[in-house]
């Protein structure tokens, strides 16, 4: 089974399944089978939806055939844009009972949580049907009002549950929202960005980061290394953030690293940005989000970066960030085979 972003390409098979969703379950949807054959070009239609902003459309295969989907939309009204909604969410009979529906709203639901703005989800389901309320109280939506004689079908009455799932929780704590990027741990489910991140930038990252082998640009590796963050941040280590535009795009790695208590109580500090986004002050916004938790939550009292001499636009954002330099650090890091200079850069805890 594979699920994977439905795009114009699975139009004509995504209509397919639609118009038996509706032959099967007419109950369950708003739109009709009869009003539904009556569209005119109706697969081009489709083909619009899947490209329009905030429209996320699922589809599950099984052998290459499309057996679920499920849709995610994500309101772009300035005062509704912490909203996002399920729609259309179907499983064929025979793949029914087998986990797929589960899946398909596992990925909507990750791909809601990797939406910065999208607080919540809201979706209806039919009061009377069982399964799909306990599927949708199994992932966490709650129901919060009942609408009686919502669809009318045949001359029956059918009532709609409402139901929310708020995404807010204790690792919101972990958030922190810049003007124009925002910084939180990594999970797995971003192993997939996150190679991807390290992939596209893999010439521009080498040029400054220690030696890397082939087995680093794997999936089982990224996720291996996210499994490793969360322990050393769990022991009081490290803490390794992402760096997300505000529409929930990855954009950089920053981590503050050899956490050190007892009498130093210190870490040093590294990032990396997509070289596409580099010079709009991101990368700034990032590190001063990251210095303000490690002085007020960590109670560090000094953080450490070390930058190559020639790497002016890093020693820049340091400095930008309340960063003074200190002096140089001689042939102590090894970078593509060579020992390299380091420019040392720290800020001190103002309250200390």
């Amino acid at each position: 089974m594979e699920i994977k972003l439905l795009t114009a390409s699975d139009a004509e098979n995504y209509w397919e399944l639609r118009l038996e969703a509706l032959k099967q379950n007419p109950e369950a949807f708003l739109t009709s089978y009869e009003d539904a054959i009556k569209r005119e070009n109706p697969i081009q239609q489709v083909a619009r939806n899947f490209s329009a902003e905030g429209n996320y459309t699922f589809g599950a295969f099984d052998n290459h055939k499309l057996v679920g989907v499920v849709t995610l939309l994500h309101e772009t009204a300035e005062k509704i844009r912490h909203r996002a909604n399920i729609f259309a969410m179907y499983v064929t009979p025979n793949k029914q009972g087998l986990g797929v529906g589960k899946a398909l709203m596992m990925e909507a639901i990750n791909k809601a949580q990797s939406i910065h703005a999208i607080e919540k989800i809201n979706l209806s389901v039919m009061a009377s049907n069982e399964k799909a309320k306990q599927l949708y109280s199994k992932l966490g939506f709650q129901v919060y009002g009942m609408e009686e004689n919502a669809l009318k079908v045949n001359g029956v009455s059918y009532s709609d549950l409402h139901m929310v799932l708020h995404l807010k929780s204790e690792k919101e704590k972990l958030i922190f929202n810049g003007k124009h990027v925002y910084i939180r741990p990594f999970s797995e489910e971003d192993v997939v960005p996150l190679l991807q991140l390290q992939t596209d930038n893999r010439r521009f990252f080498e040029k400054f980061s220690m030696e890397r082998s082939e087995d680093f640009y794997k999936v089982e590796t990224q996720l291996k290394r996210i499994e490793t963050y969360q322990e050393e941040s769990n022991n009081d280590l490290s803490y390794m953030f992402g760096i997300f535009t505000n529409e929930g795009r990855l954009i950089g790695i920053i981590h503050l690293f050899h956490v050190l208590r007892g009498s130093l109580q210190s870490a040093f500090i590294g990032y990396f940005l997509d070289e596409k986004h580099n010079g709009r002050g991101y990368t700034t916004e990032a590190v001063k989000l990251l210095v303000e938790y490690a002085f007020k939550e960590l109670k560090l009292h000094r953080i450490e970066a070390g930058v190559m001499p020639h790497n002016i636009g890093s020693i820049r954002v340091l400095e930008k960030s309340g960063f003074h330099k200190e002096g140089l650090a001689v042939k102590n890091v090894k970078i593509n085979g060579k020992w390299e200079d380091h420019q040392v850069l720290a800020i001190i805890n103002p309250n200390d």
